[in-house]
C-alpha cells in the first residue's frame, strides 16, 4: 500500500490474519513475531490527531485474534506513543529490539542460544523504559 494514498490502507487485522495464514501453509510449527512501532505521532489537533489511538486499536485487534501461532510486540502501550532516539536514528524500542534479536536478550545464554519472545519482551520493555525515563529526566 501507499502510505499518502489511505485508500490502500489495510486494516491491521485482515494483515494480522493473512500473515498467520501464510505461516501455516509453509511451516509444520507455524510461528510469527509481528513487531509494531508504529506509534511516533503525539495527538496535534492541527492534523485532526486529537489522541494516542493507535495502540489502544491495535491492541483492540491483537486480542481480537482467535489464532495462537502469532505473537505481536507494539512500541507502545494504550495512550503512549514511540520514544524517538535520533542519536540512534530510530525509536527507542526498534534500537532495542535489534541489540534483543542480536543476543542481548538471551537469558540463558549457555543453553539454547535462542531467544524466546518472553525474553524479547522482558528486555525491550526494561531497556526502552529506561532509556525513556533516563531520557525524560535529562529534558
Amino acid at each position: 500500500s501507499n502510505p499518502y494514498d489511505e485508500a490502500t490502507w489495510k486494516p491491521l487485522q485482515e494483515v494480522l490474519i493473512n500473515i498467520s495464514d501464510l505461516a501455516a501453509q509453509h511451516e509444520k510449527e507455524p510461528r510469527v513475531l509481528v513487531l509494531l512501532d508504529c506509534a511516533r505521532q503525539l495527538p496535534d489537533a492541527r492534523f485532526g490527531n486529537f489522541v494516542l489511538s493507535f495502540s489502544n486499536e491495535a491492541q483492540r485487534v491483537v486480542r481480537s485474534l482467535s489464532r495462537d501461532n502469532i505473537a505481536v510486540l507494539m512500541s507502545a502501550d494504550a495512550n503512549q506513543y514511540s520514544w524517538p532516539t535520533p542519536e540512534l536514528g530510530g525509536t527507542a524500542f526498534g534500537v532495542n529490539v535489534m541489540r534483543g534479536l542480536q543476543g542481548q536478550a538471551d537469558v540463558d545464554k549457555k543453553l539454547w542460544k535462542r531467544i524466546t519472545v518472553k525474553e524479547l519482551y522482558d528486555f525491550v520493555k526494561k531497556e526502552t523504559s529506561h532509556y525513556v525515563w533516563k531520557s525524560r529526566k535529562a529534558v
